[in-house]
Parts: structure tokens; C-alpha cells; sequence
């Protein structure tokens, strides 16, 4: 009887095991999926970046054939529009170096918040099997003492009944 209780308190610990292993494995998914969005973000992020890159580059291309389309004019403007054309284009390019930095900082923040949210669920089932583990190895414990306790009172009481036995009847305890 106790090595049934005992093997199947084992299989529950083997099962209760593997439950949390699958869970584990869950997070990890969860957390590679949440990689792999971070990671399309970051390529939609390139994306518009690459799209706005053209989007210049064809203004400045427009700037450049209308320049050369007339040249009396574009010597005329040439001076100022060059001027207005090149601060307009240096607050543009810092206008997004600047959103590019906050791009920047808002993924490494993010990236940093997953690693944090990762490491929390590996160790909050980490000590959930551990302390699970270790509640049932208490009440195995318990579980012995008590037996252990019950096969000595049933030894003292088989004892006891063939002490009587044999002052009263020893002829029982005969064999034939």
C-alpha cells in the first residue's frame, strides 16, 4: 500500500513536471512571438524610412530638372532657392535623425522590457515547481511518519495478541 501511495505521488510529480515544462515552453513561444513582432516593427520602421528617403530624393530630382529645365531662371533663383533649398533639406535630415533616435530608444526600451517579462516567467515557474516540489516532499514525509507510526502500534498490537494467545491457548500457535 505505501509503495502504490509512494508511486503514485511520483507519478504526480512527474505529471505536475511536465505540466509546467509545457508551460515554460508556451511562455518561450510567446515570447519569441512577441520577438518576432518587435522585429516586423523594426522592418516597418525601415520601410518608412526607405519611402521617405525616395520621397526626398524625387523632391530634390524635381528640384534639380526644374533648375536645369530653366536656366536663365534658376540663375536668377539659383542663389536663394539653393540656400532656402539646403537649410530646408539639413532641418529635414535632423528632423529625422532625431526620429530615428527616439525610434531607436522606444526598440531598446521594449527590448528590454521583454527580456524582463521573460526572465520574471522563468522564474516565477521555477519556484512554483520548486516549491510545489517541495510541499509534496513534506507531505510525503508526513505521510511516512504517520505509517511508520501505524506499523509500529500494529507491531505492538500483534505482540500483544499473541502474548495472549499463547498464556491463554498456546496450542493455536502449534503447527500440524
Amino acid at each position: 500500500k505505501y509503495k502504490d501511495e509512494c508511486s503514485a505521488i511520483n507519478s504526480l510529480l512527474v505529471e505536475e513536471r511536465k505540466f509546467f515544462q509545457f508551460k515554460i515552453k508556451g511562455k518561450e513561444k510567446e515570447i519569441n512571438k512577441l520577438m518576432a513582432e518587435l522585429e516586423e516593427i523594426r522592418n516597418k520602421v525601415k520601410a518608412s524610412e526607405t519611402d521617405r528617403d525616395y520621397a526626398e530624393e524625387k523632391k530634390l530630382n524635381m528640384l534639380e530638372k526644374k533648375r536645369v529645365d530653366s536656366p536663365i531662371t534658376a540663375v536668377r533663383e539659383f542663389g536663394l532657392n539653393r540656400e532656402e533649398e539646403l537649410v530646408s533639406r539639413i532641418l529635414m535630415l535632423n528632423e529625422r535623425i532625431k526620429a530615428q533616435d527616439d525610434t531607436i530608444v522606444k526598440l531598446q526600451d521594449d527590448n528590454i522590457i521583454l527580456r524582463n517579462k521573460n526572465q520574471d516567467v522563468i522564474d516565477d515557474l521555477r519556484n512554483a515547481v520548486d516549491e510545489d516540489s517541495n510541499q509534496k516532499i513534506m507531505l510525503l514525509r508526513h505521510e511516512l511518519e504517520d505509517q511508520k507510526e501505524v506499523h509500529k502500534q500494529l507491531k505492538a498490537y500483534v505482540g500483544e495478541v499473541l502474548r495472549n494467545i499463547m498464556l491463554t491457548n498456546p496450542q493455536m500457535l502449534e503447527r500440524k
